[in-house]
């Protein structure tokens, strides 16, 4: 055969070599966190639609199927996570209570999700996979499956940087003008600020090492063998770091390029409302109050008598108030409440956001930037160059906008027939 006869043979080989130019990945979700692995999600789809041989273990699994993409469910290994929480136990959820969920509850996570048959299938498969993706948390106990499969590891963050994830890119962690993911500061703190930031930042990362790190060393080697390298040195070799951040909306950083800001990256094309939620909303003449404690925080377990206040006040607003809650007797007809609600499509019809007093947000403001106008500013941090104001103050200035003296505020949140006065009057005044 001559070669002008062999062309066009060679030029199919060469398309064929590049159509089929894909990696396999595995990806290792041990937390069953929802919100969580909404962001891990949207990178696993848009990993299979762009061609790769994409396989998830995870709590998640797809509701029907999707092209290249494989679910290896463990969803029934943990209890729901999804409106778990009590608001006592969100109120009580301080400093010792988040760092044992951190090491201790996410440790007993991999326990149980360890003992899962279709972990037990994977360990003992001899597949090939070129990648491992792996949620960066509390625990690392999934890592060990880089050394297992001999691939590269990526891990995610669904939030800013943790204090124990910067070593191993060795990303730059001054405490000196970084804040610690745990405390309320910013990059410009006091003397007093530095000290506290240099060393809870300093005992965090022990902690992290001692009461996480060595524990799920002996888990992750009791299932994967006991030639399995320190977790730590397979972390120290991870190859790409993504977190759900970036700096408009959090603290400006230094990263290394190994570690890739990608705040947003959940975000998708709406969906459709409901049609009973849309036309609620469209129904709104006066607007709408979006109120949620979170994805994991029941509502209904709320104190009676605090639930009651907001009910009460909620139903004297001319606005229409959308509630993140299991449904409870009692709702006045301007209270529409789910349990879990289209966020993204409520924010797009609402066109323009204001958040006020939350703490855990990330996701919501992401969406808020997304596809309407962000207005007025969360208190998660106070805006740089700025001096802090307690919430007392912040109070006080609200008051004042509506012209009450504000001497006597603590009198006046205790009246309540006054103080629905003044909260009507306030809901009334534009938004700057």
């Amino acid at each position: 055969m001559k070669i002008p006869e062999l062309r066009p043979i060679i030029a199919l080989f060469v398309c064929a070599i590049h159509i089929t130019d894909s990696a396999r990945i595995l990806g290792l979700f041990q937390f069953n966190g929802k919100s969580h692995f909404v962001m891990f999600e949207a990178l696993l789809k848009g990993l299979a639609s762009r061609g790769h041989d994409v396989v998830v273990v995870s709590h998640f699994p797809q509701e029907s199927k999707v092209p290249n993409y494989t679910d290896i469910s463990v969803e029934e290994s943990l209890t729901e996570a999804v409106n778990s929480f009590t608001m006592d136990t969100a109120l009580n959820f301080k400093y010792y209570n988040l760092l044992k969920f951190f090491w201790y509850d996410n440790y007993e996570f991999c326990k149980e999700v360890f003992e899962h048959p279709n972990i037990h299938k994977l360990i003992k498969s001899e597949e090939k996979y070129d990648l491992i993706i792996t949620e960066l948390f509390g625990v690392d106990c999934f890592i060990g499956f880089s050394h297992k499969f001999k691939a590269p590891l990526i891990s995610m963050i669904s939030s800013i940087l943790l204090p124990w994830s910067n070593d191993r890119m060795g990303n730059p962690d001054n405490p000196s003008y970084i804040p610690s993911y745990f405390l309320p500061y910013t990059g410009k703190m006091k003397f007093h600020e530095r000290l506290w930031n240099t060393l809870f930042t300093s005992a965090v990362k022990w902690g992290s090492y001692y009461f996480s790190e060595l524990p799920t060393q002996e888990l992750a080697r009791k299932y994967l063998g006991e030639d399995l390298p320190p977790l730590n040195d397979i972390a120290r070799n991870t190859s790409l770091i993504f977190t759900n951040s970036h700096f408009s909306i959090t603290e400006p950083r230094p990263m290394v390029p190994g570690v890739v800001e990608v705040g947003g990256l959940h975000l998708k094309p709406p969906g459709k409302l409901p049609q009973n939620l849309e036309k609620f909303l469209n129904d709104a003449r006066h607007g709408v109050i979006y109120f949620s404690l979170g994805s994991l925080v029941r509502g209904e377990t709320m104190p009676e008598d605090k639930k009651r206040a907001l009910l009460d006040a909620f139903s004297e607003l001319p606005q229409r108030v959308v509630w993140k809650t299991d449904k409870f007797p009692g709702l006045p007809d301007n209270i529409m409440t789910g349990t879990w609600l289209p966020q993204l499509e409520i924010i797009i019809l609402l066109g323009t956001c204001k958040i006020i007093h939350f703490r855990i947000i990330r996701l919501l403001i992401q969406k808020c930037l997304a596809y309407s106008v962000l207005v007025g500013r969360p208190e998660e941090k106070r805006p740089l160059g700025r001096p802090r104001r307690r919430w007392e103050d912040n109070i006080k200035m609200d008051l004042r906008e509506v012209g009450y003296n504000d001497r006597q505020w603590i009198n006046l949140a205790q009246d309540r027939d006054r103080c629905r006065a003044y909260v009507r009057v306030a809901m009334n005044l534009r938004v700057p």
